[in-house]
């Protein structure tokens, strides 16, 4: 049950993008405060959708982020979601977040889901919906996800090679802890036992936040910097050489 004070706690910091976001940046807020505003409006929404698992929360939720004045009524989710344009990482993985609960959680019924709007004909491979652990949020061109959980989530694409030589790149949109890599079908996600790509020996997979490389569940040090938002980390693979395949992770 959300209470009085737990909504307007929450709330207060949903609106703070809209009431207060301009100000902020206007004023004589350095960068990293500036960064700590945007952390507390995702950590709002992060929060929003923990609220909203029972029925009745969900509907006073969505009561209370409609914003009603004389020239319009809009959700104030509908105002982040252009977000996930952003070259800030910060107001991107905000943006995210507002969009994939407008499509999941917080239906209007004027709206169309943002899936419906992909034109997939250009997209030659996306992150594939059917073969992926339970709790990871797939944005709607399949191209970026999310996890909020403390479980460990996988997905695999939609694409699958048998030889030849592949490559490809990944934005990083926040420095937390991720592997990536490749994985064949036999490699097995087990999210809440904590394994995942690079957990067994079929995959394998790089770690810029612990700065490792995973496989068999097992990993070894490198010495590459950390990874940050905004960086590209890119994956070679070349199947079939002399019998062996070489991962190289630049």
């Amino acid at each position: 049950m959300l209470d009085t004070i737990a909504l307007e706690y929450l709330l207060d910091r949903v609106y703070l993008g809209i009431y207060g976001y301009n100000q902020l940046k206007s004023s004589d807020f350095d960068d990293h405060q500036y960064s700590s505003v945007l952390k507390i409006i995702l950590f709002a929404l992060i929060a929003l959708e923990k609220f909203s698992h029972t029925s009745e929360s969900k509907h006073i939720l969505f009561q209370s982020l409609t914003i009603t004045n004389e020239q319009t009524k809009m959700n104030i989710l509908e105002y982040y979601e252009p977000w996930t344009l952003a070259t800030n990482c910060l107001k991107r993985q905000i943006g995210f977040y507002a969009q994939w609960l407008l499509d999941n959680v917080f239906i209007l019924d004027y709206r169309r889901p943002s899936y419906e709007l992909i034109d997939y004909r250009y997209l030659n491979v996306i992150l594939n919906d059917k073969d992926v652990s339970e709790y990871l949020k797939i944005g709607p061109d399949g191209l970026e996800a999310r996890s909020d959980t403390v479980s460990f989530e996988s997905v695999r694409c939609t694409f699958h090679v048998n030889s030849g030589v592949w490559y490809y790149e990944v934005l990083i949109i926040t420095d937390g802890v991720m592997q990536i890599g490749w994985a064949t079908k036999q490699s097995k996600f087990m999210n809440h036992e904590g394994y995942g790509i690079g957990d067994d020996q079929y995959s394998i997979a790089y770690d810029g936040c612990r700065n490792l490389i995973w496989f068999g569940a097992k990993s070894i040090p490198h010495t590459n910097p950390s990874w940050k938002p905004g960086d590209i980390v890119g994956k070679f693979d070349l199947i079939g050489y002399r019998g062996k395949r070489i991962l190289n992770f630049v």
